[in-house]
């Protein structure tokens, strides 16, 4: 059952979860499990009562999640085990991204068994049904009774030594673990779930560009024409996955995958030029319009399988298999989550300004610069970003998860919103964005950074770090370090390219890298991008001549390029030519004036493929021209 405050209050909710803020001690009652939140008071009590922990991490449209939540947790047998011989937690795995990210491998929800110390002693997949779940509660009271629960071996890695040697030679190895997981016959990296999320099809078409490597270009598009196969014909929007291939799809839809797809879609456009590719990200962005929409311009970030009248007999894969659209409302449409996640809306940002650049839509660019401005205003003092807020249809929300409490700060947004500020400033051209950006990068260091061994924590809360110690999440620290990397280009300061690095280097251990499989697809963009010259392209007269500098801004948004930096440029860097102009450059040569859009793309393609040598530890002088604001 759902999270319903005032029936909790009454006493007439089974299974009720405690709100982060309420008192960890329960209140007296044998008819439910007292859920606690993930803080230092919950694993202080186990090991006080020398009790077992037992952690449910899920999410709010996860199907799998409810079936647990309103079946297993509700049955008498398992309430009665877990209230004496367990302190339960449980983690909305979206409101705290750390948790989340910590134990995605087990999928939604997951079911983590620790003994009274902290110690991870079993990891469980999925949903269990009690028939099958409390057998395995009996297991585990036995073996604590007999002294014999062991550690799993499986726990979450911590590793704190940072890879060494060349990057080149990193990235060597990122590759071949993506290549030696790819399935020809699926179509797809990774095991039997097929999902419109990975980041190694997105590397297949950088590397297919970049490097001219054909193969790894059909395998991106082989994917993505699986991820097509995925859409929704009637609302739109893609699922959020398939079992063993892509015809049988698992009826939930959630932002994360939404944007993924916008994306790639947007960026097989920009490469091919196909038009199907526009016709499927359109289809996507109906269905965000019309389901996950807020009226600020953000997003709401998922949607349940079931509808709330689906009749007995009608599984959920019918409800969207074989109803039309006034056939499925007669049922009811499907619940939203109404939480506005940052990490999520900028996920979107981001793939709506691409979307833009790549067709000069200018309904996807409102989607994109609607959404970032609503999130601007969750940028705190410090620089970085709240990932939630309440709103009133938050609050309406019949949840099986409370949310925390706010105040913490959290990796996975920061990481999404700086790839988000950057796309918004060079597709846009508002100063904005550009300021937003200098401004995260300061918070994140500030905030954030291991200034012993580099890299980011995926939190700043160390209440429980003696239990759990705090992770640098890899994919997580890939996306600071294109951040952080395409920012010093931006700023002209190397100095946010030596953080880069090194913040690569200190969640890329092979460890690290090595247990992550085929989730290594962000890691690999970052090193290609941190391996070759990023392509600057710097507009000059654009306050004398703003159509042209708009029309070169447009033909640079044309170019696939994920280590374009496009922003303005005063005067005194390049020569005034009267009129608007762009200049492309790497760190190695600069273009003569381009004043033609038409020749965008070409001088950009001469510039796009310089291998760069490793960077020193040190920071190194610019070689270019001293850029003046």
């Amino acid at each position: 059952m759902r999270y319903l405050p005032l029936l909790a209050a009454l006493g007439l909710a089974c299974a009720t979860r405690s709100p982060d803020q309420a008192p960890v001690a329960p209140q007296a009652t044998t008819t439910s499990i007292e859920w606690q939140p993930w803080t230092a008071a919950a694993f202080e009590r186990a090991q006080s009562e020398n009790k077992m922990i037992l952690v449910d991490v899920g999410m709010e449209g996860c199907t799998a999640c409810r079936w647990m939540d309103e079946l297993t947790y509700t049955d008498p047998a398992v309430i009665a085990r877990v209230r004496e011989h367990f302190v339960p937690i449980v983690v909305d795995s979206e409101a705290r991204p750390d948790l989340g990210e910590r134990y995605e491998t087990w999928g939604w929800p997951a079911t983590i068994v620790m003994d009274p110390g902290g110690t991870q002693v079993l990891a469980i997949r999925g949903n269990k049904l009690p028939k099958n779940f409390v057998p395995i509660l009996d297991q585990l009271i036995a073996a604590k009774v007999a002294g014999t629960l062991t550690a799993d071996g499986r726990a979450p890695i911590t590793v704190d030594e940072p890879a060494t040697g060349p990057l080149v030679n990193l990235r060597d190895t990122v590759v071949d673990q993506l290549d030696a997981r790819w399935n020809d016959e699926a179509g797809d990296w990774g095991g039997r779930l097929r999902s419109p999320k990975n980041r190694a099809m997105q590397y297949a078409m950088l590397r297919s560009h970049a490097r001219g490597d054909t193969p790894w270009g059909e395998r991106g598009l082989q994917t993505l024409d699986g991820w097509r196969a995925l859409l929704d014909p009637v609302w739109g929007g893609v699922f959020v996955g398939s079992v063993e291939n892509w015809t049988t799809p698992i009826p939930e839809k959630r932002l994360r995958h939404q944007a993924a797809a916008l994306l790639a879609f947007a960026n097989a456009y920009r490469l091919t030029g196909d038009e199907q590719w526009l016709d499927a990200a359109r289809e996507v962005d109906r269905y965000v319009e019309q389901f996950l929409l807020h009226d600020d311009g953000s997003f709401y970030t998922s949607q349940e399988d079931v509808a709330p009248k689906l009749p007995q007999g009608m599984t959920a894969a019918q409800y969207y298999r074989e109803l039309d659209d006034a056939g499925r409302r007669q049922f009811g449409v499907p619940p939203v989550d109404h939480a506005i996640y940052t990490d999520r809306n900028a996920l979107a940002i981001r793939a709506y300004a691409e979307l833009y650049a790549a067709t000069a839509d200018p309904h996807f660019r409102h989607r994109a610069v609607a959404a970032g401005a609503a999130m601007l205003k969750r940028q705190t003092e410090d620089g970085v970003f709240a990932q939630l807020a309440q709103t009133e249809s938050l609050r309406n929300d019949d949840r099986m998860r409370p949310l925390p409490a706010g105040g913490r700060t959290y990796l996975r947004p920061q990481a999404a919103m700086g790839l988000a500020l950057l796309a918004l400033s060079s597709t846009t051209g508002e100063p904005r964005w550009r300021t937003a950006a200098v401004e995260l990068a300061a918070g994140l260091r500030a905030t954030l950074a291991d200034r012993e061994h580099g890299g980011f924590f995926a939190s700043d809360d160390a209440s429980t770090e003696h239990i759990a110690a705090r992770r640098k999440p890899l994919e997580d620290n890939a996306r600071v370090a294109q951040f952080l990397f395409l920012l010093s280009v931006l700023e002209a300061d190397e100095g946010w390219a030596t953080s880069a690095e090194r913040t690569l280097r200190a969640a890329a251990s092979p460890a690290v890298i090595d247990a992550a499989g085929f989730g290594v697809g962000e890691t690999a963009i970052a090193l290609d991008v941190m391996l070759t010259d990023a392509v600057e392209m710097s507009i000059i007269g654009g306050d004398e001549d703003p159509a042209g500098a708009a029309a070169l801004r447009a033909a640079a948004g044309r170019v696939y390029e994920p280590r374009r930096v496009v922003h303005e440029q005063g005067p005194g860097r390049y020569p005034d030519q009267g009129r608007a102009a762009m200049f492309i450059c790497n760190e190695r040569a600069c273009s003569s004036p381009i004043v033609d859009p038409a020749e965008v793309a070409t001088q950009a393609a001469r510039f796009a493929a310089t291998p760069r040598a490793d960077r020193r530890p040190d920071p190194r002088p610019d070689p270019r021209p001293a850029r003046v604001p």
